[in-house]
């Protein structure tokens, strides 16, 4: 009988010598799953998440890891564009800049959608998709200027399915 069981393939070393920057990175989830991964791919990782006790650990966990050296952070709501120019240029200051940026930060609707109040709409809009607008140009300005560079941007599963849709409370009626 055949083991069908993923295998999980240790880094290669593919990113040494590189530095990238992933935001929403403070958990458990795709940005710190990202981050570990380029860590085992080399890279030296900055951070980033608006919420600082997490990222703290996060940092903590990953240096414990793979070495103070390899990995930084730096507090960063993604709907701020100061703090998002402060996260690029804290990766300028510790490593000449980005070579891969990961826009990771992404916000599902709290309320169904039939629910929502045009605030928290706006907040999952700022946050999904005007947050990875201003990383991505944060990142092509970074890239422009040290001639290198690479871009992905991510739909973590809370917000990729969107906001929650009204459950209907009358079935559809069928013609005839």
């Amino acid at each position: 009988m055949t083991d069908n069981k993923a295998q999980y393939v240790p880094g290669h070393a593919l990113l040494a010598g590189r530095t990238a920057v992933v935001t929403a990175a403070a958990g458990a989830g795709i940005g710190g799953a990202t981050a570990r991964r380029l860590l085992e791919e080399g890279a030296r990782v900055l951070i980033g998440d608006a919420h600082a006790r997490r990222l703290e650990q996060a940092e903590g966990a990953l240096a414990d890891e793979f070495g103070p050296d390899a990995v930084a952070s730096l507090v960063c709501d993604v709907t701020d564009e100061t703090q998002v120019r402060a996260l690029f240029g804290e990766a300028e200051r510790l490593h000449g800049g980005p070579d891969v940026v990961v826009n990771n930060a992404g916000l599902g609707g709290t309320a169904a959608l039939v629910d929502m109040s045009d605030d928290q709409w706006s907040r999952v809009l700022d946050v999904t998709l005007n947050g990875t607008f201003r990383c991505t140009r944060a990142a092509l300005r970074a890239f422009r200027d040290s001639g290198r560079g690479a871009s992905s941007s991510t739909t973590p599963p809370s917000s990729a399915g969107g906001p929650r849709p009204a459950r209907p409370t009358t079935r559809p009626r069928r013609p005839g």
